[in-house]
C-alpha cells in the first residue's frame, strides 16, 4: 500500500500501483523549466503492470463559489485535457533521456502503445457537501450535474482515450474496488 498527501486528501494505493507525484519528479521538473507554462498531472501510476493512470486532484472545499465557472464551463476540463497532453510529452522524452526512473517511464510508453491495455484519465474533485443535499430534487441535479461534467472532460479526451473517470470521497466506492484508490479527506483548506 502507498499513502500519498496531495491538496489536503490521502490517498491510498493498493499494491497492485506503481505511482508517482508526478508534477514533483525530476524529469517532470526540468521539462517546465525548459518549456515555461508547461503542466502535469498529480499522479502517473501503472496499474497491474499495464494499465497507465493519470491521475489530476481538486480540491475546491471552501472555495465553491471561486472556482463554479471554471467546473460549469469547459475551462477546468481543457486545463486537465492539456496537463495529460504535457505529462503525456514529457513521460515519452523521460522514456528516452531521463537518467531517473528510466524503467517506469518506458513501462509507461508501452502501456500507451499495447491497444490491450487500459489509458485512464481520473479527475479526482471534492467539493462542498450541497446544503439541500438530502432533497431529491437537489440529489438528482447534483448527478445531472456530474455526468455533464463527466461528458465535458470526455469529449477534451477523446484523442488519448475513452476511459475517463471523475471521482470523490462521496463516490469512490465504484473505483475503489475496481482499481485500489481510496482517499481521506484532511482538514477543509479554507478555514
Amino acid at each position: 500500500m502507498t499513502t500519498i498527501t496531495e491538496q489536503h486528501i490521502t490517498f491510498s494505493f493498493s499494491d497492485n500501483w506503481e505511482i508517482l507525484q508526478f508534477d514533483e519528479t525530476k524529469d517532470y521538473t526540468k521539462m517546465e523549466k525548459s518549456l515555461n507554462g508547461s503542466k502535469g498531472v498529480d499522479f502517473l501510476g501503472i496499474y497491474k503492470d499495464k494499465d497507465c493512470c493519470f491521475i489530476e486532484v481538486k480540491d475546491f472545499r471552501g472555495s465553491r463559489i471561486e472556482n463554479k465557472k471554471r467546473i460549469t464551463s469547459e475551462e477546468l476540463f481543457i486545463e486537465i485535457g492539456q496537463k495529460v497532453k504535457d505529462s503525456l510529452a514529457c513521460i515519452i522524452a523521460s522514456a528516452r533521456n531521463s537518467t531517473l526512473q528510466m524503467d517506469f517511464w518506458k513501462e509507461n510508453v508501452r502501456n500507451i502503445l499495447n491497444s490491450k491495455s487500459n489509458v485512464r484519465v481520473v479527475l479526482w474533485m471534492e467539493e462542498d457537501m450541497n446544503i439541500a443535499f438530502g432533497n431529491a430534487i437537489q440529489e438528482k441535479r447534483g448527478k445531472i450535474s456530474k455526468n455533464i461534467q463527466l461528458n465535458k472532460l470526455q469529449s477534451k479526451m477523446s484523442w488519448l482515450t475513452s476511459n475517463v473517470h471523475i471521482v470523490s470521497t462521496k463516490n469512490m466506492d465504484k473505483i475503489s474496488s475496481r482499481l485500489g484508490i481510496s482517499a481521506t479527506l484532511n482538514s477543509n483548506p479554507v478555514q
